[in-house]
């Protein structure tokens, strides 16, 4: 084994192959989904909170990652699993509506992401624009309105912030709530954009549940528990079918070569 890299973020081989990523920041979504993996690795850990396994899905070979709702670790992963083969990465992760407008259960087919983090700008250009892939894009947008028009589909910007459970840090988002076409507050999508200008030939989306609403000062204890948990079987329920459609997407990208 000494001739085989690890990587220490994911804990995965050099040997697995694979070309193509789907990051979840949800441990149950991921303990679920996990097991729909045909002729899998054993599952790997990497740093803390990173749990890794490889297994395929039609003709396609991926990486499914659980990954902490920071920035830094979207880098960190991301990064590594550029180095391992992939080349084409699906996030799912949650987020914070920022207008009232919205339904409560809205999904956010996330377009491009303003950068408010400590580490998206230092990555690519400042000023530069940072877009989802489109062909990925396409593919992600025609599957989820053709497969699950009943889910509140919702496509437009997203502002990233370090930590979305911060009094001090939500205030970074506040110019932005009302803003055309920026419709929710999240920790991971940025990085993961600007990362396309690190390795040209990377492609890369977002899907984000948006079951929460913004709020200045966040709440620190949930109440009533009954509640909150409901709310958390709920969006389970969700990324649930979000991995479907990013199995998809990715799968028939794949073909295209």
């Amino acid at each position: 084994m000494a001739s085989v890299g690890l990587g220490a973020v994911t804990g995965l081989y050099s040997t697995y192959s694979f070309q193509s990523a789907i990051l979840i920041d949800n441990k149950i979504v991921y303990d679920n989904v996990k097991k729909s993996l045909e002729a899998s690795s054993s599952e790997r850990e990497g740093y803390t909170g990173v749990r890794s396994v490889v297994g395929g899905y039609k003709d396609l070979r991926l990486a499914l990652v659980q990954i902490p709702p920071y920035p830094q670790a979207v880098v960190e992963v991301v990064s590594e699993l550029y180095l391992l083969g992939a080349r084409r990465i699906i996030l799912i992760g949650r987020g914070y509506r920022l207008s009232r407008r919205l339904p409560p259960d809205t999904v956010l087919i996330t377009m491009g992401a303003i950068p408010r983090d400590a580490v998206s700008q230092k990555i690519a250009p400042r000023g530069a624009p940072l877009l989802a892939s489109q062909p990925l894009y396409s593919k992600v947008r025609g599957i989820a309105s053709l497969r699950f028009p009943d889910i509140e589909w919702v496509q437009g910007l997203t502002v990233t912030l370090d930590s979305l459970r911060m009094k001090w840090v939500l205030p970074e988002a506040e110019d932005l709530v009302g803003t055309r076409g920026v419709f929710v507050a999240d920790s991971l999508v940025a990085p993961l954009y600007a990362l396309q200008y690190e390795y040209g030939n990377l492609e890369a989306v977002a899907l984000i549940t948006a079951f929460r609403q913004y709020s200045r000062v966040p709440t620190p204890i949930e109440s009533p528990a009954d509640a909150y948990s409901k709310l958390l079987d709920k969006e389970a329920k969700i990324q649930n079918i979000l991995y479907t459609v990013a199995l998809e997407a990715l799968a028939s990208r794949g073909e295209e070569g």
